[in-house]
């Protein structure tokens, strides 16, 4: 009975002690990659300002810090203005490959001049450039808003002229306008153009021009569907080499001459 006993065990022993060293075992370890590792497609995405709604799926890049920025979830106006380094409920970081788009990543460097567009709160030391007039603008003193809106032209408290400075991007930006003498920037929700401004619709690539205004320009309007605020234009040198090219004198910040600047905006003469 004992020896029936000891094979028994061993038996048994034979048995468990294999798939013991089984479940002991590592598993193979998983693959783990972050969200920061992981490089993302292609991505368009524009330099994140103060002040403006953006809207839910919109990539920025901070200036402060160069790392981009996706909205995520949205309020009652869209990004409701929020800081995408403060409010993360708002906006998660990712990553964005410009696939080869030199001069839009260029142009959200350190020191980048940026075209003034009114209704954005602009931030201390930000440097603009006044479509009316071609010159550059320093952001030197702020109030519980940034710029408050201010015009570079009229507040010289919050304004102070300065030399418009060259960046990577600002070849891009020239030959994009100087096709056809047309000045166009990409369009934002909630801010207020004024009037003879040409915006490009991110949406669909189309070109609209404000053609009427309401008591803030335009009204923060949407360029497909207010159809009394805009309407549909041309606005052709994509990529214009030739523009870039023109830069390299002295008169390289301009993006349109002021000849072609009266003909686009005739009332600006009577100003």
């Amino acid at each position: 009975m004992f020896h029936k006993t000891r094979r028994w065990v061993a038996c048994i022993a034979s048995l468990l002690i294999p798939l013991a060293g089984y479940c002991a075992a590592p598993a193979p370890a998983a693959t783990v990659m972050s969200a920061a590792a992981v490089s993302a497609a292609a991505c368009t995405s524009v330099t994140w300002q103060y002040g403006v709604y953006y809207r839910l799926g919109d990539v920025v890049r901070y200036p402060n810090n160069g790392n981009y920025y996706k909205l995520v979830n949205v309020g009652g106006n869209g990004s409701d203005a929020t800081d995408p380094t403060i409010s993360t409920w708002y906006w998660q970081q990712t990553t964005c490959d410009s696939g080869g788009g030199g001069g839009g990543g260029g142009g959200g460097g350190a020191g980048a001049t940026v075209t003034w567009q009114a209704g954005v709160f602009y931030r201390l030391g930000d440097v603009v450039r006044y479509p009316n007039n071609g010159s550059c603008y320093k952001l030197v003193n702020v109030g519980g808003n940034g710029s408050d809106g201010t015009d570079p032209t009229i507040s010289t408290w919050y304004w102070q002229p300065t030399a418009c400075g060259s960046t990577g991007g600002g070849g891009g930006g020239g030959g994009g306008g100087g096709g056809t003498g047309c000045t166009a920037v990409d369009w934002q929700a909630g801010v207020y153009y004024r009037q003879g401004d040409v915006v490009r619709y991110p949406g669909n690539g189309s070109y609209y021009k404000l053609v009427n205004v309401g008591g803030n320009g335009s009204d923060g309007t949407d360029p497909t569907i207010s159809t009394w605020y805009w309407q549909p234009t041309t606005c052709g040198g994509s990529g214009g080499g030739g523009g870039g090219g023109g830069g390299g004198g002295s008169g390289g910040s301009f993006i349109v001459s002021e000849a072609q600047c009266n003909q686009m905006f005739p009332s600006r003469n009577g100003l």
